[in-house]
């Protein structure tokens, strides 16, 4: 699916965009951890990967402190990935590192 039609289902449906932003946030930090312990190896190539993340966050209420958290540790994990795998990879030299 393309991101212009993720976006126009999310926006039909009335999903605010505070939710988008957290689904992508903690999308993101579980993709980092799960590359970092060898679970997965693929990469995020669609905004459709976020579509179970928002499904899971309508249903709760998370007090801003844990998004400011969340935030705070994918700035880290992508420091992290910068410093290990450098700031300007391909895509495909990615697949390859992390195969």
């Amino acid at each position: 699916m393309c991101s212009s039609a993720s976006f126009r289902r999310w926006f039909d449906s009335g999903t605010s965009l505070q939710l988008i932003e957290q689904a992508i946030l903690l999308g993101c930090v579980r993709k980092y951890v799960s590359w970092r312990n060898n679970q997965t190896r693929s990469l995020i190539n669609s905004l459709s990967y976020f579509q179970t993340v928002i499904q899971e966050l309508k249903d709760q209420k998370m007090d801003e402190e844990y998004w400011s958290y969340i935030r705070y540790r994918l700035g880290r994990m992508e420091n992290h990935w910068k410093g290990t795998y450098g700031k300007s990879l391909s895509a495909a030299t990615i697949e390859r590192e992390i195969q």
